[in-house]
């Protein structure tokens, strides 16, 4: 829908030649189009012609607009300022539901404009499964846009056989409660185990913005499975509850251009439990293994602790495209962001006293053609002042890339991961099967350790224009990579590991962010239990996060901190 009142007809116009200049924002109109090859900015453009307009309007979808104004840094009666037009630009395309966004300042009068927001949406639907064989075992379905308010709902249902059938749905709200905040409620009860979380977040999305906030709790109950190597994998009872409450407030002023200061403070807590006692999961039931490697090894961990967060930010943003995404547009950080934080642990005895501490780096620089970043996030905790142990429970990663355009077809890129976990409460492993810090073609692999690095050089090109429905390229990669024992349960060091392989991916509509893959890989080095050959399929939006962890590495965090509250 339209933003205005029903017999307000839109004039022609013609683009400013210059940007935001400090006039008076006298109207702000919205609109919201169905998925499209049509970008937001092409709209915008073709809205400047009285014959095309009429032709948009019967495109225009019957949706909420309010989530759209809770990224809007400008407001009615206020200054039309350059940094904000751009900045909510940014945070509209930073939304899962939008595919591209364009705010367009009009004039309406001597040192006056009204501004138009043209918003494409993403393809919204969301379907998933997992085969067990030939059978369908798993489905996922779910929605980006919720009766057009930007809400995703994703509903999953798991056949069970020999254990009860599986079922979770989850919820996000954009905007909620009309600010740049996301709510996110989750709930699984699985097969084996299950688990609950409750999140509320506002990050620091923009350098004038003074406040974020986090406030979430999570339970979870799971067989957490073991990789021994030439033996069956076992499976042992985890239990794992958090909490986390946290404040960061801008210092001083926002100036366009200068590096910012932000201070805040964190408060979380964990609980994690562990049965010593193994099991294996067959398609019959779960069968005692006579194993005990982790007989005292992990006892019940209790820990809550007080954090002070300190950061400096100086970042610049560029909007680039075809480099995370095929063709849609992408905003990318130049500069540096560094936290750190640090505090001690409380309501716990002296024997049982440490300290938390952790500290995150990004640093990146981005043109037209190239990119390159790197992030660097640590988290752990000092052993005991009393006992005088060292460190426990600490958990890190880097990733680094480079990105570069050898053509305006082709795309080339280079990334470089490296994780490592020890002394963490819950028995983890790094294995070669992760999606994002793995290789392909190891889903199977029975090699695990506590330290990783993999590496990835991947060529793709693009076989579309932009007049077709959709975005295809192809492209062929190949992997590299080799595990380390570190101090896990059935950890060991492996050989040098590779893959290689071939590509078909395709963005729906045409300028669509969310990229569809299927890989064909061929394993270089096999050990026992890796395949042939192997497909893989995927959907993700790899434009809203830069870096993303290893869902291995996530999950070893007991004591999450803060890192959420400075995405942008």
């Amino acid at each position: 829908m339209i933003d205005v009142p029903a017999p307000y007809v839109e004039p022609a116009f013609l683009l400013p030649a210059i940007a935001c200049a400090g006039e008076t924002i006298t109207r702000i109109d919205i609109y919201r189009y169905a998925p499209s090859r049509r970008s937001a900015t092409a709209r915008a453009e073709a809205a400047g012609n009285a014959a095309s307009d009429s032709s948009q309007r019967g495109q225009r979808l019957d949706s909420d607009t309010e989530v759209v104004r809770a990224y809007l840094r400008l407001q009615v009666g206020h200054p039309c300022n350059e940094q904000d037009r751009a900045d909510s630009e940014r945070m509209l395309r930073a939304q899962r539901f939008i595919a591209s966004a364009a705010v367009t300042p009009i004039a309406d009068g001597p040192r006056r404009v009204r501004i138009r927001v043209d918003v494409v949406n993403e393809f919204e639907l969301v379907i998933g499964g997992g085969l067990r064989g030939l059978t369908l075992s798993e489905v996922r379905l779910g929605t980006l846009d919720a009766r057009g308010h930007g809400t995703t709902v994703i509903g999953s249902l798991e056949r069970g056989g020999a254990y009860r059938d599986g079922v979770g749905v989850s919820v996000a709200q954009p905007g909620f409660l009309g600010r740049p905040a996301i709510l996110t409620v989750a709930a699984a009860q699985n097969p084996l185990g299950g688990g609950a979380r409750l999140s509320l977040l506002q990050p620091l999305l923009v350098d004038e913005q003074r406040y974020a906030f986090i406030a979430n709790v999570g339970t979870d109950i799971d067989y957490q499975p073991l990789l021994r190597g030439n033996a069956e994998t076992a499976a042992a009872r985890t239990e794992h509850s958090t909490y986390q409450a946290g404040l960061l407030r801008r210092i001083g002023t926002a100036r366009h251009g200068r590096v910012i200061g932000l201070a805040g403070v964190f408060v979380g807590g964990a609980f994690a439990k562990t049965d010593a006692s193994l099991v294996q999961v067959t398609d019959d039931g779960l069968l005692s293994i006579a194993d005990s490697a982790l007989v005292g090894r992990y006892p019940t961990y209790r820990s809550n602790h007080v954090a002070g967060i300190a950061a400096v930010r100086a970042l610049r943003f560029r909007t680039v495209t075809r480099f995370d995404a095929l063709r849609a547009q992408q905003d990318v950080a130049s500069g540096v962001e560094l936290t750190l934080m640090g505090g001690p642990s409380i309501g716990t005895t002296a024997a049982e006293r440490n300290e938390f501490v952790g500290a995150t780096l990004y640093a990146g620089h981005a043109n037209t053609t190239t990119l390159r970043w790197l992030r660097v996030r640590f988290e752990g905790r000092t052993g005991s002042l009393v006992s005088g142990n060292r460190w426990t429970a600490a958990v890190g990663s880097a990733r680094a890339a480079f990105y570069t355009h050898p053509d305006a077809k082709r795309t080339r890129q280079l990334t470089v991961s490296a994780s490592g976990i020890h002394g963490v409460g819950l028995p983890f492993q790094l294995s070669m099967a992760d999606d994002d810090g793995g290789l392909i073609g190891y889903a199977k692999s029975t090699r695990a350790g506590g330290r990783r690095v993999t590496a990835r050089l991947e060529d793709r090109r693009l076989v579309t224009n932009e007049r077709f429905w959709a975005d295809l390229a192809v492209g062929s990669f190949v992997d590299v990579g080799r595990i380390w024992r570190g101090d896990v349960p059935y950890g060991n060091t492996g050989p040098l590991m590779a893959s290689t392989g071939v590509s078909l991916m395709a963005a729906y509509p045409s300028g669509g962010k969310r990229l569809y893959r299927v890989d064909f890989g061929i394993p270089l080095v096999r050990g026992p239990g890796d395949p042939l050959w192997v497909i893989r399929f995927s959907a993700t939006d790899r434009t809203l996060v830069r870096a993303p962890e290893p869902r291995d590495v996530s999950r070893a965090r007991l004591e999450t901190g803060p890192a959420s509250l400075l995405r942008w």
